[in-house]
């Protein structure tokens, strides 16, 4: 092996030393140091916590607090049959919501005139006329209110001025 003389290998090392000192001061910092911010807290007063609250209680009547007991979601028997012995008449029909707006009146010539809507559509009517394919009609103006009466199940509803 053939004996390296000792200037070229110390030429060599102080070369690298100083390629590295010239790199290393261009280098950046990977992240800013960023000064730590004093934050003021305003003593606030401390909450009574009631920690009885935060306890599990028992979920319903026959169940256990044990999130990992056996349950059942099943209904239970004596439900169905209680919902089965109470008696299921028909209901009474009623009327269907009204389907009209108050949107104005007019008084001329001592006859009182309402302006509805109806949907889109706006109607004047007045005291006795039929509406909405004769199922409603418009029996008493006042002050306070425009009353109706929905003709198939003669049910009186009223819509407030």
């Amino acid at each position: 092996m053939k004996k390296l003389p000792r200037n070229k290998v110390l030429i060599a090392v102080a070369a690298s030393v100083l390629a590295a000192t010239m790199v290393m001061g261009r280098e950046k910092p990977a992240a800013e140091v960023v000064e730590a911010a004093r934050v003021e807290r305003k003593s606030e007063p401390l909450v009574d916590l009631d920690l009885a609250k935060l306890e599990r209680s028992g979920l319903s009547s026959g169940t256990s607090a044990d999130p990992f007991a056996a349950r059942s979601f099943n209904p239970q028997p004596v439900q169905q049959q209680a919902a089965a012995q109470q008696p299921q008449g028909p209901s009474a029909p009623e009327a269907p919501p009204l389907p009209f707006r108050y949107i104005g009146h007019l008084v001329e010539d001592g006859k009182t005139y309402v302006f509805l809507a109806h949907g889109e559509e706006a109607i004047t009517t007045q005291t006795g006329q039929k509406l909405a394919g004769n199922d409603w009609r418009l029996d008493k103006i006042t002050e306070q209110e425009v009353v109706l009466t929905y003709l198939p199940l003669k049910k009186k509803h009223s819509i407030p001025l």
